[in-house]
């Protein structure tokens, strides 16, 4: 089955939702779940690699100090943050803000200090998962080659994200990772709507979510075509087309930079952003992570009060209302925080607590789990 019947099949089945059920609303996170989870094995969507125990290395003990206290001690995720501990080349950790992946960094720094990254996906099934990352992560350390990554905790179709920021060596891992036998027996299917090569999807790293971006234009589609009792039309074309005409009305006609649409059907030239576009998705991206780390450090320190205090920072500019642990007040009260996530919720006619939310809920976050983990 190619990309294009894959899209398709994917849209057929939302269209038989649609039919099914003439009333309901669907939530972009519905779409989302769907998509992510597309082609991934029904006894794969149960793991979570943050707790299951290790496979290759069920019984290791190599370096207690080096477990995350966030993970079983025997888990996936401390394995490979074990097997790394002595390595020169290469961080391995999972981050107390960012407990939904286990990240893979170059300890040269090139790859975290860029802003521009080619985005890899190498999703793999729970059998090859373990070992697999272990092949990946080897051959980029063997090579030279700088990346910035991450592995999330669920087996989905972006489980495993690589980037670099060199196109020779994002050609050196596709090859290699097309020619690897025991890489190739445990792929999952691409994402069908991404740019692919030998079954790997691969995009441009921007501010927002790539599959959410996705899901939420599936969405839009499928409520156009119920809106105008057209679910019996819905095919492949016809939802490109209504892509392309998005993009012309987002883009050309009223000039707006608030949505990123990557799929594979543009030309060269409409995959050009230019300076301006880069320069406010960058300022996206590191308001974001301000924001989930402003968030996660203030329920840690204040329970529940913790999204007021950082609303509270947005409303005023205050900076007595952020923790300076990690020199976090510092960074937000010299950076463009306020004065870019202003015009965030501006465009997205959102107030602060549902962008929160949106947030949160993008990257897997729950504020509550840290609470729970505070008073145990």
């Amino acid at each position: 089955m190619n990309k294009d019947q894959r899209i398709n099949e994917i849209l057929q089945y939302w269209a038989q939702l649609y039919r099914e059920n003439p009333t309901k609303e669907f939530s972009d996170r519905t779409f989302y779940n769907h998509l992510i989870f597309t082609g991934v094995k029904m006894e794969d969507r149960r793991i979570n690699l943050s707790i299951q125990q290790s496979k290759t290395n069920p019984n290791f003990r190599k370096n207690p100090a080096a477990i995350d206290p966030n993970c079983n001690p025997q888990s996936t995720f401390n394995n490979w943050i074990q097997l790394y501990s002595d390595s020169r080349k290469t961080d391995c950790f999972v981050s107390p803000y960012w407990q939904y992946f286990c990240q893979f960094v170059s300890k040269d720094n090139k790859a975290r200090m860029s802003h521009e990254h080619i985005k890899i996906y190498i999703p793999l099934d729970s059998d090859h998962i373990e070992y697999g990352a272990k092949m990946i992560f080897d051959f980029l350390e063997q090579n030279n080659i700088s990346h910035l990554s991450k592995i999330g905790r669920e087996i989905r179709f972006d489980d495993i994200v690589v980037r670099l920021i060199n196109p020779d060596d994002a050609k050196k891992l596709l090859d290699f990772v097309s020619r690897n036998p025991y890489l190739q027996e445990g792929l999952i299917q691409a994402n069908p709507f991404a740019f692919q090569k030998n079954g790997i999807a691969m995009a441009v790293d921007g501010s927002e979510s790539y599959n959410s971006t996705v899901a939420t234009l599936i969405k839009a589609y499928m409520d156009y075509r119920r809106k105008t009792n057209t679910l019996n039309n819905v095919n492949v074309e016809n939802f490109y087309e209504y892509i392309r005409r998005l993009y012309i009305d987002q883009f050309i006609s009223r000039r707006n930079q608030n949505l990123k649409t990557i799929l594979d059907w543009k030309d060269k030239d409409e995959e050009k952003n230019n300076k301006g576009y880069n320069c406010y998705s960058r300022q996206i991206l590191e308001t974001n992570r301000l924001l989930i780390e402003a968030l996660e450090a203030m329920t840690i320190r204040f329970n529940r009060n913790g999204i007021s205090n950082v609303n509270a920072f947005f409303d005023t500019g205050d900076g007595k209302y952020i923790t300076s642990k990690n020199n976090l007040r510092e960074r937000m009260l010299h950076s463009n925080f306020r004065t870019t996530l202003k015009q965030i919720l501006h465009q997205k006619r959102m107030t602060f607590a549902e962008y929160a939310q949106l947030i949160l809920d993008q990257y897997h976050i729950d504020l509550n789990s840290l609470i729970q983990k505070k008073t145990m």
